[in-house]
C-alpha cells in the first residue's frame, strides 16, 4: 500500500469551479480523501504541492478510433493486425501525455492493446473499445468495393478489422455476443450511413426497429450498453426508441428528437473535430467531401438543440490517422457555442456516466480512481490550455496513482 498527497491546489471538479488551498490524498489507485482549505492536515509517503495550479480530474475522449491509421483509404484497407497495434499502442501514449487518461475507442482497437496497456507494457489511457462495429449489409464500414462478391475479401482492410456485417434478428444477435465473447467493453452500432464509406447517405436508415432491440437486450444483458453512429434523423430517432445508450455525431438532430433523447436519458456524444478535418482533406474522395460539407455546419445547430433540451452531452473527436495528435483541438470548436466549463464536465464527468463509469472516473471525491490532471493555468478562463498537441500546459498526469507525466 502507497499513498501519495497533492496538496495547495486549485481543485476544479463538478461540484464547484474553483477551490483554492485543496488536498487530495491517494492509496494506491483510489482517492479516499479530498480536502478543502485543509491541506496541511494530511499525511502521506510522498507529497507533491501544486502551488496553487489547477488540479482536475482526467480528461476522458468518447470517441476515438486509434487504430484507424490513416485518413488514405488504401493504407487502411492494407495494413495488417500488428502494425495497427503498434501504431494504436503509439497514439495512446500520446493521449495519456496530453491529459486523457480515459478514452472510447469506437472501432479497430481490440482486447490485445487494451491488456497491453492493463499489463504495462505500454503506457496510454484506460481503454473502453467496442472492437468492431455493427453494420448492415451495406451499411456505414461495409466498404467492399461494388464488385465484390458476398463475402468480403480479406485483403480489404475495413470489413475486417473495422465492421462486422449483419442482418436479421438471429444474425445480430449472433454477432453482439460473438464482440462482447471477444471483451468489447460496449457495441457500437450503425443506425445510418457515414460520411466515409462513398456509397451510402447520411440519412440513409440501417437496421430495423427488431435488429436495434435484439443488440440492446444483448448488451444489456451482459451489463454493458449500445452507443450508435447516427446522423439522419430517422437513423438517430429509432436508435433513441429502441433504448441505445449515446448517439454518436448526431448531425441531423430536431427539436422533436432532441427532447425525445431527454425524456429517455440518452447522451450525444459530438465529433466537430473529425468533421472539419475531412473538410481540410482534399486529397479525400469527392463524395466524402460532398457528405461532410452537407454535415458540418448542422453540427453546431446540433449542439444548440441539445443543451436547449438539457440533453446530456460528452465529449469525443472521431479522430483517427494523421489527425489524432490535434484531437484536443475538440475543446476549441466547440467553446465557440458552449462555455468552458459546460465542456469541461463534457469531457469528464459526462463522459464516465455515458460509459457507465459515475462516481469511478472524471470526478475528485473518495471511492473514485487517482485519473488526475494538473493544469499550468486556468483551463475554464482559457479552455485552449486543453487543446495543445504537445499537452505542455499540463504538467502532471496521474493515472490510477501513478505519476505517469511530471513537469512540475
Amino acid at each position: 500500500m502507497s499513498t501519495l498527497l497533492l496538496k495547495n491546489a486549485t481543485l476544479l471538479d463538478i461540484n464547484h469551479r474553483l477551490q483554492p488551498k485543496s488536498a487530495v490524498l491517494i492509496e494506491d489507485d483510489k482517492i479516499i480523501a479530498v480536502n478543502t482549505n485543509e491541506s496541511l492536515t494530511l499525511t502521506a509517503d510522498q507529497v507533491l504541492d501544486l502551488g496553487d495550479k489547477t488540479l482536475m480530474p482526467g480528461l476522458i475522449d468518447a470517441h476515438i478510433h486509434l487504430g484507424l491509421v490513416s485518413m488514405d483509404f488504401d493504407k487502411m484497407r492494407t495494413s495488417s493486425r500488428s502494425y495497427i497495434s503498434l501504431f494504436a499502442g503509439e497514439m495512446a501514449k500520446l493521449m495519456l501525455q496530453q491529459g486523457f487518461t480515459t478514452v472510447r475507442d469506437a472501432g479497430v482497437v481490440d482486447f490485445g492493446v487494451a491488456q497491453a496497456i492493463n499489463d504495462r507494457i505500454i503506457t496510454g489511457p484506460r481503454i473502453f473499445f467496442a472492437d468492431k462495429i455493427l453494420t448492415k449489409t451495406g451499411g456505414h464500414g461495409d466498404n467492399r468495393v461494388r464488385h465484390a462478391e458476398c463475402e468480403s475479401c480479406p485483403c480489404h482492410m475495413l470489413p475486417n478489422h473495422f465492421a462486422m456485417v449483419a442482418d436479421g434478428v438471429s444474425g445480430v444477435r449472433k454477432a453482439t455476443r460473438e464482440l462482447l465473447r471477444r471483451g468489447a467493453s460496449q457495441i457500437k452500432i450503425a443506425t445510418t450511413g457515414g460520411v466515409m464509406t462513398e456509397h451510402n447517405s447520411l440519412n440513409g436508415v440501417a437496421f430495423c426497429e427488431d435488429e436495434i432491440r435484439a443488440i440492446v437486450a444483448e448488451a444489456n444483458d451482459s451489463e454493458t450498453y449500445v452507443m450508435a453512429h447516427a446522423h439522419g434523423t430517422e437513423g438517430i430517432r429509432r436508435a433513441v426508441q429502441c433504448g441505445v445508450r449515446s448517439i454518436e455525431h448526431c448531425t441531423f438532430l430536431t427539436e422533436e428528437i432532441a427532447a425525445l433523447m431527454h425524456q429517455h436519458d440518452t447522451f450525444m456524444s459530438p465529433t466537430l473535430f473529425i468533421a472539419r478535418e475531412i473538410l481540410r482533406n482534399k486529397n479525400l474522395p469527392p463524395r466524402v467531401l460532398e457528405k461532410m460539407n452537407f454535415g458540418f455546419a448542422r453540427m453546431f445547430e446540433s449542439i444548440k438543440l441539445a443543451r436547449k433540451h438539457q440533453v446530456k452531452i460528452g465529449f469525443g473527436s472521431d479522430a483517427f490517422g494523421e489527425p489524432i495528435p490535434r484531437h484536443a483541438e475538440e475543446f476549441l470548436l466547440r467553446s465557440e457555442i458552449e462555455d468552458p466549463y459546460d465542456l469541461i464536465i463534457s469531457a469528464t464527468a459526462i463522459n464516465a456516466e455515458m460509459m457507465q463509469q459515475k462516481d469511478q472516473l472524471g470526478v475528485i471525491k473518495p471511492g473514485a480512481y487517482a485519473d488526475l490532471i494538473m493544469v499550468d493555468g486556468n483551463p475554464i478562463a482559457d479552455i485552449s490550455l486543453l487543446a495543445q498537441e504537445d499537452g505542455a500546459p499540463i504538467r502532471l498526469v496521474i493515472k490510477g496513482g501513478r505519476i505517469v507525466k511530471n513537469q512540475m
